[in-house]
Protein backbone atom coordinates (compact mmCIF):
# COMPACT_ATOMS: atom_id res chain seq x y z
CA UNK A 1 0.00 0.00 0.00
CA UNK A 2 1.44 3.33 -1.15
CA UNK A 3 -0.22 7.09 0.23
CA UNK A 4 0.61 9.46 -1.96
CA UNK A 5 -0.16 13.58 -1.26
CA UNK A 6 -1.43 15.58 -3.70
CA UNK A 7 0.37 18.96 -3.62
CA UNK A 8 -1.41 21.50 -2.12
CA UNK A 9 -3.24 24.14 -4.10
CA UNK A 10 -3.43 27.75 -4.36
CA UNK A 11 -4.91 29.21 -1.18
CA UNK A 12 -7.22 32.31 -0.38
CA UNK A 13 -8.83 33.97 2.94
CA UNK A 14 -12.37 34.32 3.50
CA UNK A 15 -12.32 37.65 1.04
CA UNK A 16 -10.42 35.98 -1.84
CA UNK A 17 -7.12 37.78 -1.17
CA UNK A 18 -4.28 35.46 -2.11
CA UNK A 19 -1.94 33.62 0.37
CA UNK A 20 1.72 32.44 0.63
CA UNK A 21 1.78 28.36 0.68
CA UNK A 22 2.61 28.42 4.36
CA UNK A 23 -0.41 30.75 5.08
CA UNK A 24 -3.28 27.48 4.13
CA UNK A 25 -5.69 27.63 6.16
CA UNK A 26 -5.33 25.20 9.37
CA UNK A 27 -8.40 22.84 9.03
CA UNK A 28 -5.79 20.58 8.13
CA UNK A 29 -2.69 19.68 10.05
CA UNK A 30 0.34 21.70 8.37
CA UNK A 31 3.79 20.74 8.09
CA UNK A 32 6.92 22.87 7.26
CA UNK A 33 10.14 21.91 6.55
CA UNK A 34 11.75 24.88 7.34
CA UNK A 35 14.80 24.13 5.39
CA UNK A 36 12.84 24.92 2.14
CA UNK A 37 11.44 28.25 3.45
CA UNK A 38 13.40 30.98 2.27
CA UNK A 39 15.73 33.04 4.91
CA UNK A 40 15.35 36.67 4.78
CA UNK A 41 18.58 38.29 5.51
CA UNK A 42 18.50 41.26 7.63
CA UNK A 43 14.76 41.53 7.76
CA UNK A 44 14.33 43.18 11.31
CA UNK A 45 17.48 44.85 11.35
CA UNK A 46 21.59 43.95 11.13
CA UNK A 47 21.76 40.68 12.01
CA UNK A 48 18.55 39.41 12.63
CA UNK A 49 17.02 37.08 10.29
CA UNK A 50 13.61 35.51 10.25
CA UNK A 51 11.72 32.55 8.17
CA UNK A 52 8.06 33.12 8.14
CA UNK A 53 6.59 29.68 9.14
CA UNK A 54 2.93 31.04 9.47
CA UNK A 55 1.09 33.34 8.15
CA UNK A 56 -3.09 34.38 9.08
CA UNK A 57 -3.65 37.65 7.71
CA UNK A 58 -7.39 37.58 9.03
CA UNK A 59 -6.10 37.04 12.58
CA UNK A 60 -3.57 38.90 12.52
CA UNK A 61 -1.32 35.56 13.31
CA UNK A 62 2.38 35.06 12.36
CA UNK A 63 4.73 32.52 13.04
CA UNK A 64 8.26 33.11 12.44
CA UNK A 65 12.09 31.31 13.05
CA UNK A 66 14.07 34.45 13.81
CA UNK A 67 17.88 33.70 13.69
CA UNK A 68 20.14 36.57 15.58
CA UNK A 69 23.82 36.42 14.78
CA UNK A 70 26.08 36.42 17.96
CA UNK A 71 26.32 39.97 19.61
CA UNK A 72 23.13 41.13 17.73
CA UNK A 73 21.57 44.25 19.37
CA UNK A 74 17.85 44.39 18.83
CA UNK A 75 15.87 47.69 19.24
CA UNK A 76 13.21 48.11 21.89
CA UNK A 77 9.63 46.94 19.79
CA UNK A 78 6.11 46.49 20.95
CA UNK A 79 4.08 43.55 20.13
CA UNK A 80 0.26 44.76 19.59
CA UNK A 81 -1.22 41.25 20.57
CA UNK A 82 0.70 38.12 22.56
CA UNK A 83 3.80 36.78 21.83
CA UNK A 84 5.37 33.46 22.73
CA UNK A 85 9.46 33.39 21.95
CA UNK A 86 11.27 30.48 22.64
CA UNK A 87 15.38 30.22 22.57
CA UNK A 88 16.75 27.20 20.64
CA UNK A 89 20.38 28.16 21.28
CA UNK A 90 22.06 30.71 22.53
CA UNK A 91 21.05 33.17 25.06
CA UNK A 92 19.87 36.21 26.08
CA UNK A 93 21.78 38.94 27.55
Amino acid sequence: MTLSAAAPGPAVTATDSPLPLVALPQTELLTVNEHDILRIQDGAGPGVHFKPLLLDVEKGEWVVLAIFEPGTRFPLHYHTGPAEVYTLAGSWN
